[in-house]
């Protein structure tokens, strides 16, 4: 655990979701228009998913005294992660910006309850709803960050998360000892997958001299290229 560096939560942090994400998660492509049906139930669990949604964050950085050739990146102190990408994605980093974010259990709580009264459409919808809501989440502490870093005469490199692209999902362990998740409701089972699902961690790597991410980079490093939820416009890097 960092103690040496403070950790910062935000609260009151705003949701967007936009109708198009939610489709996109649906299956729809750009464009398409959804039966009237799908876009009154659309409309609802927007509504219930802004209302169920507690969106926190909490954060904290880490010097980074190494970065092997093969991508690992070794932490003062000595902790390891083993993300391959780690050495080109963010070449000349010398700051590792951590974070956990939630929009907390309300949400699946409620899909559970939808699924099994079998109101299987609005479920699945809400569902949709709640990834959108936390990516939302996700994006604007990102972008905190990265207005910390300029503040700073730092740059910012993309955001990655364990589990995606060449990343183990095992380094979450790593990543929960740097920076505990109980402090905004967040666990971790022994899978590595986090509890409440609608949560995510990423890094982001910071230094003078790295270059600026864009938005399609979290995408762009993983490698299930021919996924439905990708990106558009986001192509799988060498």
């Amino acid at each position: 655990m960092l103690e040496e560096r403070p950790r910062d939560i935000l609260t009151g942090i705003e949701v967007t979701i936009p109708e198009g994400e939610v489709l996109r998660l649906q299956g729809y492509k750009k464009g398409q228009e959804p039966r009237e049906a799908v876009a009154r139930i659309l409309q609802e669990q927007i509504e219930d998913g802004r209302r169920l949604a507690e969106p926190r964050a909490t954060y904290v950085e880490a010097g980074v005294k190494e970065v092997s050739e093969g991508g690992a990146l070794t932490l003062e102190g000595g902790t390891v992660l083993t993300m391959e990408h780690g050495a080109r994605v963010w070449k000349g980093l010398k700051l590792l910006a951590i974070s956990i974010c939630t929009i907390g259990p309300a949400l699946e709580t409620r899909v559970a309850e939808l699924f099994a009264q079998n109101e299987f459409a609005p479920a699945l919808m809400l569902d949709s709803v709640g990834s959108v809501a936390v990516e939302s989440v996700a994006d604007q502490v990102n972008h905190i960050l990265c207005r910390q870093a300029t503040e700073r005469n730092l740059r910012a490199g993309p955001r990655l998360s364990p589990g995606y692209g060449r990343w183990p999902l095992e380094d979450q362990q790593v990543l929960f000892g740097l920076l505990p998740g109980e402090s905004i409701g967040v666990g971790l089972t022994e899978r590595c997958m986090m509890t409440p699902r609608k949560s995510i961690s990423f890094c982001i790597g910071l230094g003078a001299n790295m270059a600026r991410a864009g938005r399609s980079d979290s995408c762009r490093y993983c490698t299930l290229e021919h996924c439905q939820y990708r990106r558009t416009g986001a192509k799988v890097a060498p």
